[in-house]
């Protein structure tokens, strides 16, 4: 879905309204292309009951994912999200170097997450696990990280 381009964005205060849309504007980023705006057509007419399973999964997701740590790995937590497919992971336990957590991940255990210091310094211990798809690859990619460090 990503790849249509096509976004809706509510900006409530003009003065930020006028800069944002001025910024995408400026970047030639507020530009879609005929598929995207038909695929939004489509969802916004369409889609309730897609999205409405699609959450229901995602929830079963991550519920799955906190059983395994939990059961597995509980030095391993994670922020519930409230409005994402992402898991913002404390690797924090494990005590490594975020160098070191990383080469351990990629590596070892064959995973990709988004390295958490790519947000910042405060992300220093922690990785971002995107748990947007079928419910077996959350569940071995946590087998992985289980068996590189839990």
């Amino acid at each position: 879905m990503a790849g249509l381009a096509s976004s809706v964005c509510y900006v409530s205060d003009e003065n930020i309204r006028k800069e944002f849309f001025g910024f995408l504007d400026h970047n030639e980023l507020s530009l879609g292309h005929i598929f995207g705006y038909y695929a939004a057509e489509a969802a916004f007419a369409h889609g309730e009951e897609w999205l409405r399973q699609l959450l229901e999964y995602l929830q079963g997701n991550i519920d799955a994912a906190e059983q395994y740590l939990k059961e597995h790995c509980p030095e391993i937590t994670f922020m519930r999200p409230e409005a994402s497919f992402l898991l913002w992971m404390d690797f924090r336990a494990w005590n490594l170097p975020q160098k070191e957590l990383v080469r351990k991940l990629v590596y070892d255990a064959k995973i990709g997450l988004n390295n958490g210091t790519d947000f910042g310094a405060e992300g220093e211990g922690f990785m971002r696990m995107n748990i947007g798809t079928n419910r077996e690859t959350v569940l071995e990619g946590l087998r992985r990280i289980a068996a590189v460090g839990c």
